[in-house]
């Protein structure tokens, strides 16, 4: 998973999280599978590439990092 805007602290979040399904060398971010990131109001499934922003329909939220189940 691909976690972008995280916030640290006593409430810790991020506003995105996305499936990576790529990441390539020489890219800034990696290509990515998600559901509904601009809020249309239904759900869709989205893909990017090269996704070292994302916009969550918030602003423009930079890739903190990667998470993976243990």
């Amino acid at each position: 998973m691909a976690v972008y805007g995280l916030s640290l602290g006593a409430d810790p979040s991020a506003v995105h999280v996305a499936i990576v399904i790529d990441d390539a060398a020489g890219e800034l971010g990696p290509d990515v599978v998600n559901g509904d990131g601009d809020r249309t109001g239904y759900s869709v499934v989205e893909t990017g590439t090269d996704q070292a922003r994302a916009d969550a329909g918030n602003g423009d939220s930079i890739l903190a990092g990667y998470v993976s189940p243990p």
